[in-house]
């Protein structure tokens, strides 16, 4: 069964997710954290927002957007993902950042 969370804490959110079988959401932090804990997701209307479809885009994960039009097949499919790719573009767009960071502070 579904259970629908609203005006929850970070604490709260973040066990939620911690401890869901699956995410449906329609956030961009929900979108952020599925894919750092590795939960199966779907964004809702993810292609519809610029920051949720960007991030997608950027860790190869274009196919967790879900619409109206298209969600019992995305939900029948939400099990099928593999966070291998998007660990390694995540992990490549961390060394970008760290990389920034130092030139920027002149620590390198």
């Amino acid at each position: 069964p579904f259970k629908k969370h609203y005006n929850n804490g970070p604490i709260e959110f973040l066990n939620l997710l911690n401890n869901a079988e699956i995410v449906l959401s329609s956030s961009f932090h929900g979108t952020v954290f599925s894919i750092l804990l590795h939960k199966p997701f779907l964004a809702i209307n993810g292609a519809k927002d610029f920051r949720i479809s960007t991030l997608l885009k950027k860790m190869g994960l274009e196919d967790r957007c879900v619409e109206l039009e298209n969600y019992e097949e995305k939900c029948r499919k939400v099990f099928d993902i593999n966070f291998d790719k998007s660990d390694k573009l995540l992990e490549e767009e961390r060394k970008k950042s760290e990389k920034y960071l130092k030139k920027a502070l002149e620590i390198e």
